[in-house]
């Protein structure tokens, strides 16, 4: 099985605004709650179509999405914290040069197979 990557720069700087203005969006009652879920939903889905890894976030995606699901938590920016988080987990991927070839490798130190 192929290697997951994690969330690049320029993927984050365009979900970073996304999800400040989902928590913005979510101080309106019923509809701020029901895109906030939404855009939680969405995020994961294109983490998993990407091949990004979130593997240790399911808690964080689990709690970010309890915290826009409660109206009066709703206003704890929930769907920014899970966007950051994703970005911040994929920052202890280092890449080596390889010896041999001279190619770059990325070592990640908490891989382990999906099985």
């Amino acid at each position: 099985m192929a290697r997951r990557k994690p969330l690049g720069l320029i993927a984050f700087l365009f979900l970073f605004p996304a999800a400040v203005l989902v928590d913005i969006i979510s101080f309106i009652p019923v509809l701020g709650n029901i895109i906030s879920l939404l855009f939680i939903g969405a995020c994961r889905l294109i983490f998993f179509v990407a091949g990004i890894k979130t593997r240790g976030l399911n808690a964080v995606s689990f709690a970010s999405a309890v915290i826009e699901g409660i109206p009066l938590l709703s206003i704890i920016p929930g769907a920014t914290f899970f966007v950051v988080a994703v970005y911040l987990g994929g920052l202890g991927h280092k890449k080596e040069k390889n010896e041999g070839s001279g190619a770059e490798v990325v070592k990640m130190d908490d891989y382990r197979e999906d099985a």
